[in-house]
């Protein structure tokens, strides 16, 4: 239905042309279009960019729609820079569609034009939010966004993205942070544990389990001295090694997981806390060996 009024449309303008002329371009505009959806794009940009002139012979502009048609025949026929050149001029009269959106996107992509680009896709996301290529624009949406800080955007932009490119480290890592710039800590700890889950090695993820697991036993120990501490008694003692004791199982998880986390990447800090996980665990040399270690610059 859309191809018909598309072609009613263009052919009323060029029947405006003139009566004789007219009806030759209406053959040649029906030619071009074969040309383009039997993906002859070398032909069909030939015979589009005929009509564009003839019209422009009379120092009149063609229908917007033959300015797109021709625009997207370029593109594909490796000519991108015309074509979005022409695109760009029915945009400016007013004519825009989803394949005209994402053509212009990738374009500007391609040369770094970040914001025709970002106009482009907010554009798409308005006009076609349920379009074929809305998961690619969101995706892009997600990546400029992040690179202007603008970060609630940024997370919106995520949150529109569906699996399987929703799980992948690098937009997920993305999500993380965009989360902690927002002041979202429950929902950043979850895509962090998520990160962990998909990849062990993955820094935002290792390093989020690693503190967790390490926290969890360091205050709980504190926590259990503390109490003693406040009474000094016989009982009081013995339930501090009673709350103590299980915790050593703790550190000893949260130290395997800041030995992978240093042998990775080499951080002073991790250094530190390993060095204070070894003391929990009374092995004095390793407490030594990293407290040394962290000591170090990177």
């Amino acid at each position: 239905m859309k191809s018909h009024t598309f072609i009613y449309i263009i052919t009323v303008a060029l029947l405006a042309v003139s009566c004789g002329s007219g009806r030759k371009l209406v053959q040649e505009q029906q030619t071009a279009s074969r040309y383009f959806y039997e993906k002859q794009y070398d032909s069909a940009a030939t015979a589009y960019e005929n009509i564009i002139a003839k019209y422009e012979a009379k120092n009149i502009s063609a229908p917007a729609e033959v300015y797109a048609s021709a625009g997207k025949s370029l593109y594909y026929s490796g000519r991108e820079k015309d074509g979005v050149d022409l695109l760009y001029k029915a945009e400016c009269m007013g004519y825009d569609d989803e394949l005209s959106l994402i053509m212009k996107i990738k374009y500007y992509h391609k040369i770094d034009n970040h914001s025709k680009e970002l106009n482009n896709l907010e554009k798409y996301q308005q006009m076609y939010r349920n379009g074929d290529e809305i998961q690619y624009v969101s995706i892009r949406l997600l990546k400029r966004y992040m690179q202007m800080n603008e970060y609630q955007k940024a997370q919106k932009a995520y949150e529109q993205i569906k699996d399987p490119e929703a799980s992948e480290i690098e937009l997920m890592e993305l999500y993380h942070t965009a989360l902690t710039k927002n002041g979202q800590k429950d929902k950043a700890d979850q895509v962090a544990q998520r990160l962990f889950n998909a990849d062990p090695t993955n820094f935002t993820g290792l390093n989020y389990t690693a503190r967790k697991a390490f926290d969890h036993a360091e205050n709980a120990y504190v926590a259990a001295i503390k109490e003693y501490e406040a009474k000094k008694t016989n009982a009081a003692y013995r339930t501090m090694v009673q709350k103590t004791k299980p915790l050593i199982e703790e550190f000893k998880t949260a130290k395997t997981l800041y030995l992978k986390l240093y042998n990775l990447y080499k951080r002073p800090i991790d250094a530190e806390i390993l060095s204070r996980i070894y003391k929990r665990l009374n092995d004095k040399k390793n407490a030594a060996t990293y407290e040394r270690l962290s000591k170090q610059k990177k």
